[in-house]
C-alpha cells in the first residue's frame, strides 16, 4: 500500500510539473514581442569650410520589404530610436531644413524623390540649397529587445555654379539676370540619381561683392540635355532692355571632372556689344554611402 501511494504521488507531481512547464511555455510564447527596436544614427557631411553642416532636423522614411511606405518619422538631426514590427526594411533620410525643395512620390522607396520648387514663371526652377540625403536597404529588425542600429551618411546633392562677370564689360549696365537651361528638376532620395522629369531653367542675378567682383550663383541638382546660357540686361540710362544670343555650354560642362573647373564664355548682345564670363563649377561629391548596420 505504501508503494502504491508513493507511485500515485509521483504521478501527481509529474502531472503538475508538466502542466506548469506547459503553461509557462505557452505564456512565454504569447508574451514574446513581435516587434523590436530600430536605432537610426545620422552622420552629416562636411561643408565647404570643412566643418560638419549644421542641420536642424531630419525626415526618415521607413519602407517595408515590399518597397511600400510604412511610416514617416520627423526627427532631430541626430536620428531616432523606435520599436517597429519585426521585418526587413529600407530606410531613407533627408534633412528637413533644405531650401526651395520638397519630397514627392514618397509611397515607394524607388520613387521617393526631392524636387526643386517652381517659381511663378513657367519653366523656371528655384535655386535649391542645403539638400542632403541617402538610403539603406536590407535593414532587418528582429523581434525582442536587441537593438538594430544603423548609421546613415547623407551626401550633398546640390551643385554650385558661379558666373564671374568681367567688370570691364559692365559700363552703363544697371542689372543682369542670367538664365541657364537643361537644369535637372529633382533627384531620388535613395542615391541622388536624376529623376526622369523634364528639365527646366534657373535664373540668377549678377551682384557686386565687397571686393568689387561681380558674380551670379546658381545652385541646382544637376544638368543634362542642352545647357544654354543667356543674359537679360537692363541699362542705367533707360535704354530698352537687351538679351544676349544663347550660347551652348553643354559639351564644356560635360567635360568637367568631379572636382569641378572653369569655363570662359562670351555672351553677345543682340543689339551689339558683349559680356565676358567665367563659369566655375564647384567640386561635387555624390559617392556617399548609406552607412553600416550594428546588430
Amino acid at each position: 500500500m505504501k508503494g502504491k501511494k508513493l507511485y500515485g504521488g509521483l504521478l501527481l507531481s509529474v502531472g503538475l510539473m508538466t502542466a506548469l512547464v506547459s503553461g509557462c511555455t505557452e505564456r512565454d510564447l504569447l508574451d514574446r514581442p513581435s516587434d523590436g527596436p530600430l536605432k537610426v544614427n545620422i552622420d552629416w557631411p562636411e561643408g565647404a569650410d570643412g566643418q560638419t553642416v549644421d542641420v536642424t532636423g531630419a525626415t526618415i522614411y521607413l519602407y517595408g520589404s515590399d518597397g511600400q511606405l510604412f511610416k514617416v518619422f520627423n526627427t532631430s538631426a541626430e536620428g531616432m530610436q523606435e520599436r517597429i514590427p519585426a521585418g526587413t526594411y529600407t530606410v531613407l533620410v533627408i534633412n528637413s531644413d533644405n531650401e526651395h525643395a520638397d519630397c514627392h512620390d514618397e509611397s515607394s522607396s524607388s520613387s521617393c524623390c526631392v524636387d526643386a520648387d517652381e517659381t511663378e514663371v513657367a519653366g523656371i526652377l528655384e535655386n535649391v540649397d542645403r539638400v542632403y540625403c541617402t538610403g539603406m536597404t536590407g535593414v532587418t529588425v528582429n523581434p525582442g529587445n536587441a537593438v538594430t542600429e544603423i548609421t546613415l551618411q547623407p551626401v550633398n546633392v546640390v551643385k554650385t555654379i558661379t558666373f564671374n562677370v568681367d567688370p570691364n564689360y559692365l559700363d552703363g549696365i544697371a542689372s543682369i539676370t542670367l538664365n541657364m537651361t537643361g537644369v535637372v528638376p529633382g533627384v531620388h532620395v535613395m542615391n541622388g540619381t536624376y529623376t526622369s522629369d523634364p528639365t527646366g531653367a534657373v535664373e540668377a542675378d549678377v551682384t557686386e561683392n565687397p571686393d568689387g567682383t561681380y558674380t551670379a550663383t546658381m545652385t541646382v541638382f544637376g544638368w543634362e540635355g542642352t545647357n544654354e546660357v543667356t543674359a537679360h540686361v537692363t541699362y542705367a540710362d533707360g535704354t530698352p532692355d537687351d538679351i544676349t544670343i544663347p550660347i551652348d555650354i553643354t559639351d564644356e560642362l560635360a567635360d568637367l571632372p568631379d572636382e569641378g573647373g572653369s569655363i570662359d564664355i562670351v555672351l553677345e548682345l543682340e543689339n551689339g556689344g558683349e559680356i565676358r564670363l567665367t563659369v566655375t563649377v564647384a567640386a561635387w561629391d555624390d559617392t556617399g554611402t548609406g552607412g553600416g548596420i550594428v546588430m
